[in-house]
């Protein structure tokens, strides 16, 4: 039985790990599409079959309208901050003031940030609420999903603007700055089930919300969160 799953580039380096996890215990084959957030709506709109997603809220809310998810189904599953990193160990604890992640960009040559994903936006954001949008502007590096690890790994950027649960992942990156929930830049993501989704495919959707699943996660770069909490 293959349980098809579409996620989201944020989640590129999290899922493999819990896949493998479900397959050795569970009937069920899972094969994961993984895209930028901001695709995913189009994706299914478009008549892509799938029986779990995974996506920033407001996405699966337009997928949930047009009534391709079962309503009942839309879970919260993962939040992750938005992360600076840089190549090379981070010398001292990561920026976590809005005063010292300021310092952090105006201070970085060149940022690198995924132009169309929701990370891009909320990098965005973050500078408006900072007030340093027009000095940061031209230090901007905009890339396509997956350039900004790329980037950093060829010293091609001097820090790269990242959900931490990618940044988490890269050998030998270190995080130079960790953006507080209060600045409102974080990068929520839900899960919906397909209307005629199967008994394997909802197993793995319950496996993947069980909560014995929260330390491993949160070791990944994310924490899990509720619906009743600002989102992003």
């Amino acid at each position: 039985m293959t349980i098809r799953l579409v996620a989201p580039i944020a989640l590129v380096d999290v899922l493999p790990a819990l896949t493998s996890a479900f397959e050795a215990v569970h009937d069920g084959c899972v094969t994961t599409t993984f895209m930028l957030n901001p695709d995913i709506p189009g994706h299914i709109l478009a008549g892509a079959g799938f029986d779990i997603a995974i996506s920033n809220p407001d996405h699966l809310a337009v997928v949930l309208n047009a009534g391709l998810a079962e309503p009942s189904s839309h879970r919260p599953f993962l939040r992750s901050a938005l992360v600076f990193a840089k190549l090379g160990p981070a010398s001292g604890a990561p920026a976590r003031t809005p005063d010292d992640i300021a310092a952090c960009l105006l201070a970085a040559p060149t940022i690198a940030y995924t132009g169309t994903g929701t990370s891009g936006k909320m990098l965005h954001t973050l500078m408006a609420r900072l007030g340093i949008a027009e000095r940061v502007a031209e230090r901007l590096l905009a890339l396509e999903g997956g350039g900004p690890r790329r980037a950093l790994l060829a010293g091609e950027c001097a820090i790269a603007a990242l959900p931490h649960s990618n940044a988490a992942a890269i050998p030998g990156a270190g995080v130079v700055a960790i953006c507080p929930p209060s600045l409102g830049v974080h990068i929520d993501m839900s899960l919906v089930l397909h209307p005629d989704t199967d008994k394997a495919a909802r197993a793995f959707a319950a496996f993947l919300l069980d909560p014995v699943r929260d330390q491993g996660l949160r070791a990944a770069g994310g924490i899990r969160f509720s619906f009743a909490e600002p989102s992003a």
